[in-house]
């Protein structure tokens, strides 16, 4: 085939597809048709068509209706809809019909950093934001409050990865699962019945890459309260002392939830703090820790600034442990272009009227980046979806 005519291919295959694009578009509606007409019968094996149709309605009614599809080559798309954001699609296709169907997180229309960070001084609340370039051309891309202390949710499990690398902690080294240190979801572990074993390698996948609350209380007693706090200040955080005492999942479920208690502690020196989580807050009964709005997040929380996270994934970086780098990447949080960055590791944090995401990036020719953002409202709650369509263009947005 002469290069001429294999091009006349290639177009006419990525005609086929923007036209199942545009195809795919119309199903994004309140009641998807024509799905089994449209999807091979091998993708509706593994979706059934009632769960593909879910998929596209939930689509639909947070999102909109799609207004414009543009192809972006290879067989990827971006689909733009009324509510104002956008998200990538990537379809594979055989004999006309779709075998392969991928919908991105939706994101803000922001082209630039820039933008990005207008979008985010709109928000209600308090914001910090940074992305550095880390390494020998290490310094500053964007920015907003960067230094600006906040609540950072689970963000600070950042500091115990931090302590089993620093204390060459063996990763193959067996926890059994303890009740003192059963807390409560996010996670899964939960749920193990006392005495199951496992590696600190497997307890630190899942809190990293799910926040398991019970993983996390489990390799803090295994490094040390000590330890993780010691760790705030090596891995870059200005003001470690607004986290002093460095709480388990539990405890601060325990206390946030216990309004005597929680004033109590909040008026309580650090000594004090202390000897109540050695004494009355370890005494309380698990009880499952219900909250709907801002709790004293600007008192009772985990602290640090998009810098601090920039500071700590570029300590983790540094590192370069291989089993910690893996851990970090195994949830990314939000779509990152692999034909762009040859590694991406992420954590994020988030309760009512708490928002962080932090990302570690390698690009494909070896430069290394740092994102991060806290989003804090005392108020009420924060738009989650919102933050995160922002923050999925501001990854999309980094200049090369």
């Amino acid at each position: 085939m002469t290069r001429l005519a294999l091009l006349f291919v290639l177009f006419a295959q990525d005609a086929d597809l923007f036209q199942l694009a545009k195809r795919v578009a119309d199903t994004v509606a309140a009641e998807p048709q024509g799905i089994e007409a449209l999807f091979a019968q091998s993708l509706l094996t593994e979706v059934p068509p009632k769960q593909l149709a879910a998929l596209l309605k939930h689509l639909h009614g947070s999102q909109g209706s799609v207004t414009a599809v543009e192809s972006i080559g290879d067989g990827k798309f971006v689909f733009a809809f009324a509510k104002g954001n956008r998200a990538r699609v990537a379809l594979k296709a055989d004999q006309g019909k779709i075998t392969a169907f991928w919908v991105g997180p939706p994101y803000a229309a922001l082209g630039s950093l820039d933008d990005v960070v207008a979008a985010l001084k709109k928000l209600p609340g308090s914001v910090s934001f940074q992305v550095a370039k880390l390494g020998d051309k290490a310094g500053v891309v964007a920015e907003l409050n960067p230094d600006t202390s906040l609540a950072i949710g689970s963000a600070f499990k950042l500091y115990i990865l931090g302590a089993l690398i620093e204390d060459k902690k063996p990763w193959d080294e067996v926890i059994q699962i303890q009740e003192a240190y059963r807390s409560w979801p996010t996670g899964v572990l939960q749920n193990e019945k006392t005495g199951t074993p496992f590696t600190v390698e497997q307890m630190a996948s899942k809190m990293i890459s799910i926040s398991d609350n019970t993983a996390t209380d489990h390799l803090l007693a295994h490094v040390g309260r000590a330890r993780a706090e010691a760790m705030m200040k090596t891995m870059g955080c200005a003001k470690p002392e607004k986290s002093l005492p460095f709480l388990s999942t539990l405890e601060m479920f325990n206390i946030k939830t216990n309004p005597a208690l929680r004033t109590k502690y909040i008026a309580a020196d650090e000594k004090t703090r202390r000897a109540m989580l050695d004494g009355e807050v370890r005494e309380l009964p698990r009880k499952l820790p219900l909250w709907s709005t801002p709790t004293a997040i600007d008192t009772l929380e985990w602290f640090g600034s998009a810098s601090d996270l920039v500071r700590a994934m570029d300590w983790i970086r540094r590192k370069n442990e291989p089993t910690a780098m893996k851990v970090l990447s195994i949830n990314p949080g939000v779509d990152v272009p692999k034909e762009r960055f040859a590694f991406a590791g992420y954590k994020g944090g988030s309760e009512p009227g708490v928002i962080s995401m932090t990302w570690l990036l390698a690009t494909k020719d070896g430069a290394w980046l740092a994102v991060s953002a806290c989003w804090n409202n005392p108020e009420k709650t924060i738009d989650d979806v919102k933050f995160v369509a922002i923050l999925q263009a501001a990854i999309y947005a980094i200049p090369k």
